[in-house]
């Protein structure tokens, strides 16, 4: 029993020590803080080849999409808390010809507190989707709210038929 009671002592203390160190929360925060905007294509499955691309605040391009085909769906990031964001829509065609469009999303942003352990994130309410008609025919919201569920198509784009 003398034994023991050491052995139990040493324990309960690394337990402390562990719960101290390492906190204990039931809250499970998102993994993931960037919101997705859903684009649903209308018609058919694409069969050009899409790139979409954007500017960051720093002036430089980033590629958000690399030559997909084959989709009738895709998801893209949106910015924290800038107002608009810009995307440009580089469709190369089975002919060997391109378009080039820019769509322009008008947002209001409202952060999310998940609990105080979570960083917050921005949920989006999409005000106005415009875009240049070289080869898009239209674009539309379908769903103006953007937050965790990505379930539903948030905008509808339609390509102009070739």
């Amino acid at each position: 029993m003398r034994r023991i009671t050491p052995i139990l002592s040493i324990l309960a203390g690394v337990f402390i020590l562990i719960n101290c160190f390492m906190g204990c929360s039931s809250i499970d925060c998102p993994l993931n803080s960037r919101m997705l905007c859903v684009y649903s294509l209308a018609g058919d499955t694409l069969t050009d080849t899409l790139t979409v691309s954007t500017t960051r605040r720093d002036g430089s391009d980033t590629v958000l999409i690399n030559r997909q085909t084959g989709i009738a769906q895709f998801s893209l990031p949106m910015s924290y808390d800038g107002t608009t964001d810009e995307l440009l829509f580089d469709l190369h065609y089975t002919d060997a010809t391109s378009s080039l469009d820019t769509v322009v999303i008008e947002k209001d942003n409202s952060p999310h507190f998940e609990a105080v352990d979570c960083n917050p994130t921005f949920f989006h309410t999409l005000k106005s989707v415009t875009t240049t008609h070289h080869g898009i025919d239209s674009i539309s919201i379908l769903n103006p709210n953007v937050t965790f569920d990505n379930s539903h198509a948030h905008i509808q784009v339609y390509f102009k038929k070739r």
